[in-house]
């Protein structure tokens, strides 16, 4: 993809873990390459919908935004506390715009009128750019464009396959957490004093949709890439065996991977990945008829048994039961973890 643009789904039409999450935890991906961390009282759910702006307001159709509902809320927001959404770049990706001038642009439809804080920060969290932006107007899609001054060559820099460049939007930030916004700073804050607390009522929600980082001082027309290329971006990080629209841990057998095992032996199996992940990934079985994660379907007895992942690497891994069984054909499916 260009490599003035770097955001992978910012028009949030990749979901392959889900399209809805109850009580979301801290440091957990949702919609893919986004994730939400938090600490705090402070609970909401996210979940993709199609509440978007429209073409006359964007100049092109959107098919999904992302929702964060608040559902417990957090009224004091204590010094260490905070709440964020943020994507984090991998080096090699931010590599060609670092040490340049920066352009964030994005819809927002936020309850909670006020200044909000959007930041840009490395991996070693000394060095950080807090920029704030104002709600306007209560749950209205706005168009929002931030420019950021060339990142600093000081400081602790991944330009490889770490993190390169977190990039995140704040709903809560405490006092430790907040820092003079507008200029390049020596930490790891996320927000300025001015940041409104927006975990503060059950009625709050805060949606995103159409959001662009790119090099230069212009934010140019959210950037087209084919559903094709899209997907394989974010396989980079994760990759399932399941359908796109089918959440792991489903109860099918579409796609699904299967293999026979021989009588007596411990025979394994191996699975390629689409894409090379970035880093080794975590790989998670699942049995095909019950869902249970760690475990395979054995046919001729229709019972799960464990599993014994090895092997892993950027481009496959194998898989065998963890006992041996009797001839028999065996099913499963597969999740690879690299994220950031």
């Amino acid at each position: 993809f260009p490599v003035t643009i770097c955001f992978i789904n910012g028009d949030f039409n990749i979901w392959q873990r889900g399209s809805s999450f109850i009580s979301v935890a801290d440091q957990q991906y949702t919609a893919d390459r986004w994730i939400y961390a938090k600490s705090g009282a402070m609970v909401h759910d996210i979940s993709r919908i199609t509440d978007v702006p429209t073409v006359a307001q964007a100049g092109r159709a959107f098919n999904y935004s992302l929702l964060i509902d608040c559902q417990t809320i957090d009224s004091s927001i204590s010094a260490t506390k905070y709440c964020v959404i943020e994507q984090r770049i991998e080096g090699y990706n931010f590599l060609p715009i670092a040490q340049k001038p920066l352009t964030l642009s994005f819809w927002v439809k936020a309850t909670k009128i006020g200044i909000h804080c959007a930041y840009i920060k490395n991996s070693g969290a000394d060095r950080t750019y807090v920029a704030e932006f104002t709600v306007n107007a209560s749950d209205t899609w706005e168009f929002k464009t931030i420019n950021f001054p060339a990142t600093p060559s000081a400081g602790t820099w991944n330009y490889v396959n770490g993190i390169g460049l977190s990039i995140g939007f704040t709903l809560a930030c405490g006092s430790n957490l907040q820092t003079t916004a507008g200029a390049w700073q020596n930490n790891g804050a996320i927000g300025s004093a001015n940041q409104t607390n927006a975990c503060d009522n059950a009625a709050n929600n805060f949606r995103l949709c159409g959001v662009q980082l790119e090099s230069g001082s212009v934010a140019t027309d959210f950037e087209n890439r084919s559903l094709n290329r899209e997907i394989a971006l974010c396989q980079r990080y994760y990759e399932k065996s399941y359908d796109l629209a089918t959440a792991p841990g489903s109860i099918t057998s579409a796609g699904c991977h299967c293999y026979t095992n021989q009588n007596t032996q411990g025979n394994r199996t191996t699975s390629y990945f689409k894409v090379a992940k970035r880093a080794t990934p975590a790989i998670t079985s699942y049995s095909v008829t019950t869902g249970t994660a760690g475990k395979m379907r054995v046919a001729s007895n229709a019972t799960d048994t464990n599993c014994t992942v090895g092997d892993i690497g950027e481009c496959a891994f194998t898989n065998a039961p963890s006992a041996t069984t009797t001839l028999s054909e065996l099913y499963y499916h597969w999740t690879a973890n690299a994220e950031l």
